[in-house]
């Protein structure tokens, strides 16, 4: 999806980012995504994220701060979904590859985008404080009986 969103915003003129979604989501535990027994957790978000930063040259359109805050809110969606599925080593272990990834391409700065909802703001915020103060043990406890989601 990310690939898909970003090479056709990297062909257009005029991009506009409005606050309105357009779609419900709903929350099945139930569902394939959301079953421990059959979700294989892994990282294929970094290796995707990284495809994107050596394929599309979003600097030429893109601010660094929306670009920056693009990549934390990619790192802090698929954190949450995994929250949901991982035991707490695990989380952990993913947690300390993601936000090496974001450091290690000059992304571990946090610059909110206005135009975004303040529940995702707040959500992306909680993650890089914790990840700066070394609270993701505690971040897992807390969010894990939540089932949060950010779109």
């Amino acid at each position: 999806m990310y690939i898909f969103n970003l090479t056709i915003n990297s062909k257009t003129e005029n991009i506009k980012i409005i606050s309105y979604a357009g779609y419900n989501y709903c929350l099945n535990e139930n569902s394939v995504t959301q079953n421990r027994k059959t979700l294989v957790v892994d990282n294929k978000i970094l290796s995707l994220l990284n495809q994107i930063y050596n394929d599309l040259s979003l600097e030429k359109k893109y601010s660094n701060k929306m670009i920056q805050y693009f990549y934390l809110k990619t790192v802090v969606q698929f954190l949450l979904m995994q929250v949901n599925v991982c035991d707490k080593k695990t989380y952990l272990q993913l947690c300390h590859e993601a936000f090496n990834f974001l450091k290690y391409h000059g992304y571990n700065g946090y610059s909110p985008v206005k135009e975004e909802e303040f529940k995702i703001r707040f959500c992306v915020f909680a993650y890089w404080i914790a990840n700066k103060m070394h609270l993701h043990g505690l971040l897992y406890s807390l969010v894990r009986p939540l089932h949060l989601q950010i779109g």
